[in-house]
């Protein structure tokens, strides 16, 4: 991976990692996440207009549909996990089975090769995601939580593979504001029924916290998209997941969770195989 895709994914994931406290402080409500959607979608409408006006690919449009549905269910799947479980239970284990399931499935699908540095850099980032989330969840908690989050994991790799594919046909800005804007239509019947006293309350009370997440999340992704056209899906998503040991210093700063001895050796390893993996 080159320095420039490295430096972009890495902030990136920095980003990343602080929406994802902004969401789990408003317990991962699906009102705040579908307006954020909505935010992205006018704010990069201009963009995507003037991208559209140039050229668009049609070889795209497949792959903006099926985007919009797997980050629907990725995002309907994010919020019960934060609504059931911590921080530092849900993220690293949901980044850690995205960035196992992202490897496995680019290999198989993309073709795609990676030294022994990287799959060693790779094993590592996600035995540190993975032992950080086993060690935090306790008790009957533990069960809903995991589910959601390895759910949420297998939606994560679902829609890496399916944008690597459809960001080397479609011009990223394009690319992330139809998913943003079909991610919105695809969750609108869930959020304005069952869910549409959440849609109440986060307009009324979280609106500020919906922009950011929605300018946050969208502009992050729109950073990756750019980075995996120079590199490899599976590269991209394990760099990304240096979020993991950030959200953790996060949920010990802001949320004032205990900083633990597993946490500690968690985070060192997720960075050994950042570094690894950018070696690679």
């Amino acid at each position: 991976m080159s320095t420039y895709a490295f430096t972009l994914v890495a902030t990136a994931g920095c980003l990343h990692a602080l929406w994802n406290l902004m969401a789990k402080r408003v317990s991962g409500n699906l009102g705040v996440f579908w307006l954020s959607l909505c935010a992205a979608s006018i704010m990069l409408a201009p963009f995507a207009v003037a991208s559209v006006m140039r050229s668009f690919e049609t070889a795209a449009l497949p792959c903006m549909v099926a985007t919009a549905l797997l980050h629907a269910a990725y995002f309907a799947l994010l919020s019960a996990a934060y609504r059931h479980g911590e921080l530092s239970t849900v993220y690293p284990l949901a980044r850690g089975t995205g960035v196992a399931g992202t490897a496995l499935a680019a290999h198989a699908m993309l073709q795609e090769s990676l030294s022994t540095t990287a799959q060693c850099g790779i094993a590592l980032v996600c035995g540190g995601i993975v032992m950080l989330g086993i060690m935090r969840a306790p008790g009957h908690a533990r069960a809903r939580s995991w589910s959601l989050a390895l759910l949420v994991g297998v939606s994560i790799a679902a829609y890496s593979i399916v944008d690597r594919m459809g960001v080397m046909r479609a011009d990223p800005v394009v690319y992330v504001a139809a998913l943003s804007a079909g991610t919105a239509i695809a969750l609108a019947p869930l959020v304005l029924g069952r869910h549409r006293p959440a849609l109440v309350a986060a307009f009324r009370d979280h609106r500020s916290t919906s922009v950011g997440i929605g300018v946050a999340s969208m502009g992050t992704y729109l950073v990756v998209l750019y980075a995996m056209r120079q590199s490899g899906a599976a590269s991209v998503v394990a760099v990304r997941e240096i979020s993991v040991a950030v959200a953790t210093m996060l949920g010990v700063i802001v949320l004032r969770e205990p900083l633990t001895r597993i946490k500690v050796i968690s985070a060192v390893a997720i960075l050994a195989g950042v570094i690894l993996v950018k070696a690679g």
